[in-house]
């Protein structure tokens, strides 16, 4: 006996609602629905609410992306100001300064500092605020301004890249807003599937097996078969009908 699949993604939530109503729907004028007028109703009520926030979901995710790609770029370009600016610090303190303990205003050793570019948001945000109260330390003591590159310029790429993250993590708050929304809903939908089953299976609980299933199809039921068993004998749907064991027509929870 072929086992009902369960009802396991969103979409397949959505599309088992949208085929359960329609057969109702055709059903229903020929007084032979197989799930209760309640049930429908509670389900049509469902499906709209359950679109709705799909649907806000998917906009949150798609409005998320453009940012991200943005933060990305400007994080590269920032990382890359950071990177330059202590490679020439570190020339300059070779070359003209001749003051190896420079990095104290920046909180690291300028002359061990990696020239590699920095990976995650953190080491940006570390770094380029180092850069920032660093330089105007020195400055403020006596110490004369890089100008290539003049940290004023920096501040203004720095700025614009934390723009760039704080618009990223407003999206991805709005992305998981959504999301919460959508999986406090999973339960009573997968309920209302369950209860609209269980009528299903009631309403045929005499017929054929193979009957049933052709049926239950119809209103969104999917099956899925062993490879051990033989196909449904669609021309004989008026078999005689077959007792089936519990333990073969197992749901799979979604």
């Amino acid at each position: 006996m072929p086992h009902r699949t369960g009802i396991i993604s969103d979409t397949a939530r959505t599309s088992f609602m949208e085929r359960c109503i329609m057969q109702y729907d055709n059903d229903v004028r020929d007084h032979t629905p197989l799930i209760h007028d309640a049930t429908a109703t509670a389900m049509k009520t469902a499906l709209t609410q359950w679109r709705r926030h799909i649907q806000r979901r998917g906009q949150a995710a798609a409005d998320r992306m453009p940012a991200v790609a943005a933060k990305e770029e400007a994080k590269t370009e920032c990382s890359r100001w950071i990177s330059h600016f202590f490679q020439v610090m570190r020339l300059w303190s070779r070359r003209e300064l001749g003051d190896d303990g420079i990095g104290k205003f920046y909180s690291t050793d300028v002359m061990s500092k990696p020239s590699s570019v920095c990976r995650t948001d953190d080491e940006v945000l570390i770094w380029g605020k180092r850069i920032i109260e660093g330089e105007k330390k020195r400055v403020a003591e006596g110490g004369l301004p890089m100008q290539n590159p003049a940290v004023i310029t920096f501040m203004a790429v720095y700025e614009r890249y934390r723009q760039r993250l704080q618009e990223v993590q407003k999206k991805k708050a709005e992305l998981d807003q959504a999301e919460d929304t959508v999986r406090a809903l999973r339960p009573p939908i997968d309920a209302l599937i369950g209860d609209a089953m269980a009528e299903m299976e009631f309403a045929l609980r005499r017929a054929p097996a193979a009957a049933r299933r052709r049926k239950m199809r119809r209103y969104g039921v999917r099956y899925y078969r062993r490879n051990s068993e033989p196909k449904d004998h669609q021309t004989l749907p008026f078999a005689e009908p077959q007792v089936e064991s519990p333990s073969r027509l197992r749901r799979i929870a979604g």
